[in-house]
C-alpha cells in the first residue's frame, strides 16, 4: 500500500474513532450511560479550574469538604459545589490531568468539551496507528476485526473520554511498546533499545502522575509487544534476549513510578508538614486499594480469605461485552476467549503446511495467550479495587488480551476463508492473506 493510502486509511480512522468516542455516534451506549460515566471522578478534575488559583499545594485535583481537614476515608461531596466550604487536595495521585486542562483552559476556556475532544482523538490516534500495524503484519482482515471491535466497543466508547482516567494516557506506554517492536526496531541499526526504555521511563512517569490504578497492567504490557518481537524471529529463539529486555523495561518502570512517588510526596508536604507525613498519607491511600483489611471490605477472615476468589471469578466467569453494533450484542466470558485463543494455535500447528507465515501468526498467538497477564496482575494485586468497581474494571481485558484476540480472529477467518475457497476450487491455493 502506497504512502498516501496508507495516510488517508489513518486520518479516515481518527475520523471514525472520534466520532464514536467523543459523541457515541455509532450507539454503541446508551445516552444516559455515555453521559453519565464516572461524573464523580470527573469532578474531580473540573474542580481544578474552579480553584486553580489556589497554591497551597502543587496537585491538581480537588474534593470538596465540609471541615477544614479531610480525615482517612472521609465522605466528600464529589457534585455540588454550593455545599463546598474548604476545598482540599486529592491525595491518592498528583493529578496532572488537572494541570492539562487548566492549561488547555487558558487556551480555549474552561469546557468539558475540550478535553473529551483531546481524550477522543489522541485515542483515535493511537488505535489507528496499532491498526495499522497489525495491517502490515497480517492483512485487512486483522486490521478490519481490530478497527471493528475497538470501534463498537463499550467499555472504550465510555471510558475513552473521561477528563479523570484519559485513557489513552494509560494504554500509551503500551502502544508506545507495540509501535517500537513492531515497527520501529526492524528499522534501527543499533541492537541498543536506549530509545525505547527512555520512552517507557517517560510515558509510565505521566501516567503514574495522573493516578496509579492498574499500574501492574501498564508495567506487564509493556513486555507483552517485545514477546512477539523475539518469538517471530527468523533465526533461533533469543529467550536470553528477551529476558534482557524485560529486565531493562522493569527498571524503567520501576524509576519512572518511584519518580513519580517523589513527585506525589513533594506535593503534598506543605500540606501534611513534612515528607514522611505526607508518604504516610498516600501509603494509606494505596493499602485501601490492595488489601482487604484496610478498606471498605473488613468483615471477617473468611472473607478476606475469599476475596481473590471472588474477584478471579466475577472478571473471568461472567459474561461481558464486547462490543455493539445497533442492537445486536457480542459477549462472552474471558476464560472461553482464552480457550478460543489454544484452539486457532492447534489449528496452524495442524494446518502449518498450508499456511502462509505460519510462524508469525503462531508467534503472535502465543504472546495473545500471555497478554492476559497484565489484566490479572490487577485484579490479584488490587482485588478490594476490582471488587467494587466491576462497572470500570473490565475494560483492563482490552488491555491488551482483547485487542490481540480480536486480530487473532480477524487473520484467522481470512485464513479460512481461503482455505474453504481453494479446498471448493480444488486448486490447493495457499490460505495467508498480507
Amino acid at each position: 500500500m502506497s504512502p498516501y493510502k496508507i495516510l488517508i486509511v489513518f486520518l479516515i480512522q481518527i475520523v471514525l474513532y472520534t466520532l464514536g468516542f467523543y459523541h457515541n455516534a455509532f450507539s454503541v451506549v446508551s445516552k444516559k450511560e455515555f453521559n453519565e460515566f464516572q461524573q464523580d471522578s470527573e469532578a474531580l478534575v473540573q474542580r481544578s479550574l474552579i480553584y486553580k488559583n489556589n497554591k497551597s499545594h502543587w496537585n491538581g485535583l480537588w474534593l470538596c469538604t465540609e471541615q477544614k481537614r479531610l480525615e482517612i476515608n472521609q465522605q466528600v461531596d464529589f457534585q455540588s459545589e454550593s455545599k463546598c466550604q474548604f476545598p482540599f487536595p486529592y491525595t491518592s495521585q498528583y493529578g496532572i490531568q488537572g494541570r492539562l486542562f487548566q492549561a488547555l483552559a487558558k487556551v480555549f476556556g474552561s469546557d468539558d468539551k475540550v478535553g473529551h475532544a483531546l481524550n477522543s482523538v489522541m485515542m483515535g490516534i493511537l488505535l489507528s496507528l496499532f491498526n495499522l500495524i497489525l495491517l502490515k503484519l497480517f492483512g485487512i482482515s486483522a486490521f478490519l476485526f481490530s478497527l471493528v471491535f475497538s470501534l463498537f466497543s463499550p467499555w472504550l466508547t465510555i471510558m475513552t473520554r473521561n477528563l479523570y482516567w484519559i485513557w489513552w494516557l494509560n494504554m500509551a506506554p503500551f502502544f508506545f511498546s507495540a509501535f517500537y517492536f513492531w515497527y520501529l526496531k526492524p528499522k534501527l541499526k543499533s541492537k541498543h533499545n536506549k530509545l525505547f526504555y527512555g520512552g517507557v521511563a517517560f510515558l509510565v512517569l505521566l501516567k503514574s502522575l495522573a493516578g496509579y490504578e492498574y499500574i501492574s497492567t501498564v508495567g506487564l504490557s509493556l513486555i507483552v509487544p517485545p514477546l512477539f518481537y523475539f518469538l517471530s524471529q527468523k533465526e533461533k529463539l533469543n529467550i536470553t534476549g528477551y529476558f534482557k529486555v524485560a529486565t531493562m523495561t522493569f527498571l524503567s518502570f520501576l524509576v519512572a513510578f518511584i519518580g513519580a512517588m517523589v513527585i506525589h510526596t513533594a506535593s503534598l508536604s506543605p500540606i501534611f508538614g513534612s515528607m514522611k507525613n505526607s508518604f504516610a498519607v498516600i501509603k494509606d491511600r494505596a493499602s485501601v486499594r490492595t488489601h482487604p483489611d484496610q478498606g471498605l471490605i473488613v468483615r471477617s477472615n473468611q472473607i478476606k480469605k475469599s476475596l481473590l476468589s471472588r474477584v478471579l471469578e466475577k472478571y473471568t466467569t461472567s459474561k461481558i461485552f464486547f462490543f455493539k453494533i445497533k442492537d445486536h450484542y457480542f459477549r462472552t466470558k474471558i476464560w472461553k476467549l482464552f480457550l478460543g485463543m489454544m484452539m486457532i494455535y492447534l489449528f496452524y500447528y495442524k494446518m502449518g503446511m498450508y499456511a502462509d507465515h505460519v510462524q508469525l501468526k503462531k508467534s503472535f498467538i502465543i504472546t495473545t495467550l500471555f497478554s492476559f497477564t497484565p489484566a490479572l496482575s490487577w485484579h490479584i494485586l488490587a482485588k478490594p479495587h476490582s471488587h467494587y468497581h466491576p462497572h470500570i474494571n473490565f475494560i483492563l481485558w482490552h488491555y491488551p488480551a482483547t485487542l490481540f484476540a480480536f486480530s487473532v480472529w480477524g487473520f484467522f477467518v481470512g485464513d479460512l476463508l481461503l482455505l474453504i475457497k481453494s479446498k471448493i476450487s480444488n486448486k490447493g491455493l495457499g490460505f495467508g492473506i498480507r
